[in-house]
């Protein structure tokens, strides 16, 4: 079997991959409420399904698509995501 060349060598074999996901997930959602204030101003909040989008990004690392209405904060998802 080839060795992954994205390994950590210091990664712990035995860790589990699903709490460091969960941990990612948790700072990453620490964070939104602060980081979407900055953006938009003190009085913002996320919108139903931007904090999973959000937290998608974050702490799964993966690609996103976001469909929705105009207006909804599409953009502020993706913003938001790169100041976490």
């Amino acid at each position: 079997m080839a060795a992954d060349p994205d390994a950590n060598p210091d990664a712990d074999p035995d860790a589990d991959p699903d709490a460091d996901r969960d941990h990612r997930a948790g700072a990453a959602m620490e964070h939104l409420a602060g980081v979407l204030r900055s953006v938009a101003g003190p009085e913002a909040v996320a919108r139903d399904g931007q904090d999973a989008a959000v937290e998608a990004l974050v702490a799964d690392g993966g690609r996103v698509l976001v469909v929705q209405a105009t207006g909804w904060g599409k953009s502020a998802v993706y913003w938001i995501a790169t100041r976490l």
